[in-house]
């Protein structure tokens, strides 16, 4: 490895003790060369970055500042037990993003250090630090702090060089455990809502008293557990993830802002007030969720659960204006101060907009940034300072530690440890300007309670034999406990015992202290009491708590112990088997080797089903379950159980893949293509890796040349250049079937020749594509003039003939066609190897080719249509034809809407359009038109008389009268003659019946009877 030395020497004679390693571009430690004094100021101005492990252990350094430097890798510092500052630089314009590496600064006494342009602080990088107090990041903060990073280190204070909105605009990952234990009092994430946020990350922080979330949507698992100063959670509105044990001992804080939220798994230990942003009730509720009844939950007016409901509480809806507050004394929205703004309608308290000094706050005297509020409030009796939140309120806490001072509007802490409430107000006196409280304590923090002194204190004093409980109706302080119950050390009433004396132990469903549990139940020695076994369980242990975790030593009649998990079972599950017991020892089931789902034996060591994913070794003797299968073994499932079985059938095989498929084989032997193993390989395979390898096709001998070239081809197969057999020669060579060992190909002599023989010379047989057989040279030569053509010679071989030998008028030609007549002959359509002096019907002479004249048109020169086809016309200046209007037209020369000729069956009509039949008035002339009758008032007629007259017409003597003559009457559009009777005496209506006119010269009188008409007949008579 090649080294770079660097060394500057100072006008002390200190040395700088470093040396770059060029291969990695790294710095790390060096004083082997010469005598060094190393200078304990560490100074590194090149770029790179430090080698993990550079500087571990050297006590010799104070300071370090590394100018150009990328990186600190893992351990760079560690153990460096003098160091006390550090400074990472970085060109403000660089575009690199640096890391701090896992443990790089543990067992340093670093007080302060400054970094640039960080994007990692990777795992318990300043862990234990417990002399470092402030850090000052430049440019950005980082985007990932990995676990443990700050953990439980003195770290007080964050500064920045940047905008205080942008400080953590870079943040997504704060990994577990990262702050927990720091001494900071504020924190602010930057809003991402993809922000990662590991378990505990905030936790037991004793100092920090608020957090900022800036609408983050996760609190994670023990985020803040043991922050017991922790009074406030902002901008924690769009929250919909509440992990386990998230405000656990967060003694302080009372209130909560939380958005709708899918996941909620805490118990909201010391919540008093929630106030809920979303619009459903929560869901995703994992584990036992356990609220105190007492909590008070209100709701947006936008909150839509049945019945207000909450969990297992009943919600309180809030709808108030986005300018108003709810006042809970009153129950009413009342408006918001000056300088106050709330949240949807749904906040529980006014909040000064003054975290990012935007603007004053008005009612704050002594005004200055320090995350959030100020020091003193403007007028007494109108607002009070809370040093909690730093924020000028109108009323001070006092039921949260806090008290009022004299001056009636500073708010301090009690000064009593866990003491929630004390005296009213702390006593001024006006000439020393001391103040002075009362130290008696009215309200401890819980699970503390107030003694008899006034203090606060875990338990209540036992004096003079005699035990206190807490009155919890009353002020919660410590009182003697009634006699009735015997060896009771705490109580929470006269008849409710706690705690038993030491000898005892507390049995909660009868209320009473004995010195043995009972059947079914065990012994917790941490708490004193009486704990119920777990189901099943005749004779337990209690171990923790609440016996949370127990020890159960024997069953009820009919049951397992499992072992591991001390449950009492009807039946052993998978991965365990039973042992009946005896009668000492109980039934159990005794926990199967790892990765075994069924088992026996007497301590479960022959599994007989392996887990998903496992095998199971198929042999008596004890192999459990494995995630492969050895050399010797091979995988198989049998009745859906996964084995391992052995190699045994083939004999001398290593390794296999199956009962009768060896992968490998030893003694020297080779794998065959059966799977077995032989000393050697068959024809067509020749030895490779301790297998037999396949020769290429058509190969029998490959062993010198390689499983893809071939030594020796195989009968009838010829063998190439290429070291490849192929069953026929490749074009351009002749087979050589003489040659020994391999049938061979020879090129032939003419490039031009596609196959060749030879006899007693070489002869071309087949020219190639595009070449024909000269006979004077007996080569293959190009194609063929425009005036000649191949033709074939023999199956295989083509000579150049003339085309107007093959095609008549052809002046050019393939072998296939003319495609070019001599002068005034025009090559066909349909037959393009004849050329004809006219061309059909639908094309035109053109350049020596029948050229098609545009669609339906029948005849045309090069520019016009002459006459269309059939049900066409001419159109568009005779340059196209265009079809008749009329489908059934077959001839419309009179333009497309009028019809000359009709498609049979067809007939043209008078309008000169095409029908099915005549209209009345017409008739048709040899089924083609239709003309009209000569007759006007004939309906119906032929070409020589009409045959039915139109309405209102009648026929008489072959013509259409519009009355009849007399002597006849008007009979369904014909005259029918009188009878002659009534014919002779004038007119009839209807025949005989009605004679309506008497001949001239007759003495007659017209009848409207047949009456009359006699009487008319014989006047004539007489």
């Amino acid at each position: 490895m090649i080294y770079f030395l660097l060394l500057l020497v100072s006008t002390y004679a200190f040395d700088q003790c470093y040396i770059k390693e060029t291969t990695r571009n790294c710095f790390k430690y060096y004083d082997q060369i010469g005598n060094f004094t190393c200078d304990p100021n560490l100074v590194i101005t090149e770029s790179g970055y430090l080698c993990e492990k550079a500087f571990k252990g050297r006590t010799v350094f104070t300071s370090v500042v590394l100018e150009q430097i990328t990186s600190v890798d893992d351990y760079a510092f560690e153990g460096c037990s003098n160091l006390e500052t550090f400074t990472f630089k970085m060109s403000e314009s660089s575009s690199s993003w640096d890391y701090i590496g896992k443990s790089a600064f543990v067992g340093t006494k670093l007080k302060s250090i400054n970094l640039n342009n960080i994007y990692l602080i990777d795992e318990s990088a300043f862990a234990g630090l417990t002399s470092l107090q402030q850090i000052t990041f430049y440019k950005y903060f980082p985007s990932i702090i990995r676990k443990n990073a700050f953990r439980n280190s003195g770290l007080q204070s964050i500064g920045y060089s940047e905008d205080v909105s942008y400080i953590y605009r870079d943040l997504s990952i704060v990994d577990e455990y990262a702050f927990s234990g720091t001494q900071l009092e504020t924190f602010t994430l930057y809003e991402n809502s993809n922000m990662y946020i590991g378990k505990g990350a905030f936790s037991n922080m004793t100092n920090l008293k608020h957090f900022n979330m800036s609408g983050c949507p996760t609190i994670s698992e023990e985020m803040f557990a043991g922050d017991v100063l922790l009074v406030r959670i902002s901008f924690s509105e769009n929250v919909i993830r509440l992990k386990k044990n998230a405000l656990k001992d967060c003694v302080k804080l009372t209130k909560l802002h939380l958005g709708n939220v899918i996941t909620f798994q805490d118990n909201l230990q010391y919540i008093t007030e929630l106030f809920y942003h979303g619009v459903n009730a929560p869901s995703g509720v994992l584990g036992e969720i356990n609220l105190n009844s007492a909590i008070k939950v209100y709701v947006s007016k936008n909150y839509a659960a049945a019945d207000l409901k909450f969990l297992t509480l009943t919600a309180t809806k809030l709808s108030c204006n986005k300018d108003q507050k709810y006042d809970f004394n009153t129950s009413t929205c009342v408006a918001c101060e000056n300088n106050y703004v709330t949240y949807d309608g749904c906040s529980d308290e006014c909040t000064i907009n003054s975290y990012l000094c935007s603007w004053k706050d008005e009612t704050c005297l002594d005004y200055f940034c320090s995350g959030y509020a100020c020091n003193r409030c403007t007028e007494a009796g109108k607002k009070v300072f809370d040093y909690s939140s730093k924020t000028c309120t109108d009323i001070c806490n006092t039921v949260n530690g806090y008290y009022l001072l004299g001056d009636g509007r500073t708010c301090k802490n009690c000064n009593i440890l866990n003491c929630l409430k004390c005296a009213e107000k702390e006593i001024m006196d006006p000439n020393t300007n001391f103040s002075y409280s009362s130290t008696k304590c009215t309200m401890c923090m819980p699970p503390n309670i107030v003694t008899t002194s006034g203090s606060c204190a875990s338990s209540c004093d036992v004096q003079n034999s005699y035990a206190y409980y807490v009155d919890i109706n009353g002020q919660q302080v410590c009182q003697k406990c009634s006699d009735i119950l015997t060896n009771c050390k705490k109580c929470t009433s006269n008849n409710t015992c706690l705690e038993c004396s030491a000898s005892s132990y507390l049995l909660e469903e009868t209320n009473e202290c004995v010195s043995n549990c009972p059947l079914n139940y065990g012994k917790d020695s941490e708490y004193k009491k009486c704990v119920k076994c777990t189901p099943n369980c005749e004779n337990c242990d209690a171990q923790s708590s609440n016996g949370e975790t127990q020890m159960c030593k024997t069953c009820e009649l009919g049951y397992y112990l499992v072992s591991d998990t001390n449950e009492c079972v009807a039946s052993c599950a998978d991965y365990y088997y039973p042992i009946e017991g005896s009668d000492t020892e109980p039934k159990k089931c005794i926990q199967c080797e790892r990765n075994c789902v069924s088992c026996s034996g007497s301590q479960g060591e022959f599994c007989s089903k392996c887990e998903l994913n496992y095998f199971l070794y198929d042999e008596e003797t004890p192999q459990g379950c494995q995630d492969q299968c050895y050399d010797g073994y091979y995988e198989t499932n049998e009745n859906e159980i996964a084995k391992c079985k052995k190699c045994s059938v083939i004999e001398n095989c290593v390794t296999c893949e199956s009962e009768t498929k060896c992968t490998k084989c030893g003694n020297n032997q080779y794998v065959q293509e059966d799977g077995s193993c032989g000393d050697t390989c068959p024809e067509k395979y020749r030895k490779g890796d301790g297998i037999c390898e396949e020769c290429p096709p058509l190969c029998r001998d490959c062993q010198a040349s390689g499983k893809t070239k071939c030594d020796v081809c195989e009968l009838n197969a010829f063998y190439l250049d290429n070291k490849t057999c192929s069953k026929s020669c490749e074009e351009g060579y002749m087979e050589m079937k003489d040659t020994t060992p391999n049938w061979t190909c020879k090129k032939c002599d003419d490039n031009n020749c596609k196959t060749c023989e030879i006899s007693t010379k070489e002869t071309c047989v087949e020219c190639k594509e595009n070449f024909y057989y000269n006979g004077d040279s007996k080569k293959c030569e190009s194609g063929c003039d425009l005036t000649t053509h191949f033709v074939n010679i023999s199956e295989k071989l083509q000579m150049c003939s003339m085309c107007n030998k093959a095609f008549s008028n052809c002046q050019s030609c393939t072998s296939q066609q003319c495609t070019k007549c001599e002068t005034k002959y025009y090559t066909q359509p349909d037959t393009p190897h004849t050329c004809e002096r006219d061309c059909p019907d639908a094309y035109y002479k053109g350049d020596g080719v029948c050229t098609k004249c545009t669609d339906n048109c029948l005849s045309c020169d090069e520019y016009f249509c002459h006459s269309c086809e059939k049900k066409y016309v001419l159109s568009n200046g005779d340059l196209t034809c265009e079809r008749c209007q009329d489908k059934s037209c077959l001839k419309c020369s009179q333009g497309k809407e009028k019809c000359d000729k009709c498609e049979s069956p067809k007939l043209m009509g008078k309008d000169l359009t095409c029908v099915d039949t005549c209209e009345s008035g017409y008739y048709s002339i040899n089924d083609e038109y239709c003309e009209m009758c000569q007759d006007q008032n004939c309906a119906v007629c032929d070409r020589f008389e009409c045959k039915e007259c139109a309405l209102g017409s009648f026929m008489s003597s072959g013509y259409c009268r519009s009355s009849c003559p007399d002597g006849y009457y008007e009979n369904i559009k014909v005259c029918s003659e009188c009878t002659k009777m009534a014919s002779e005496y004038g007119a009839c209506k209807q025949g005989d019946l009605e004679c309506i006119g008497c001949s001239l010269g007759n003495n007659s009188a017209i009848s409207t009877s047949m009456l009359f008409a006699l009487l008319c007949m014989a006047m004539l008579l007489f």
